[in-house]
C-alpha cells in the first residue's frame, strides 16, 4: 500500500493527499494533484504507507523512489 504526499519545495514539509492506496490508485491521485495544483510550489510522489505524517520533513533519500 502507498501514501501520496505533496512536498513543499521551499520548506520540504509533507502533506498527505491520499493514504493506504493501491499502486494504481496512488498513481491516479498523483496525476490528479498535478492537474489541480500544478508543480510550481510542490511536487507529488508515492511512498510506502505510514512513512510520513502531515507536517513531517521530507527525507531526500526518497528522491529516487
Amino acid at each position: 500500500m502507498y501514501d501520496v504526499i505533496a512536498v513543499n519545495m521551499g520548506t520540504h514539509r509533507v502533506r498527505i493527499l491520499g493514504a493506504n492506496a493501491t499502486e494504481r490508485n496512488a498513481d491516479a491521485i498523483v496525476s490528479m494533484a498535478v492537474a489541480e495544483f500544478g508543480c510550481d510550489d510542490e511536487f507529488f510522489m508515492c511512498v510506502v504507507a505510514g512513512k510520513y505524517k502531515d507536517g513531517d520533513e521530507w527525507d531526500m533519500s526518497d528522491e529516487d523512489a
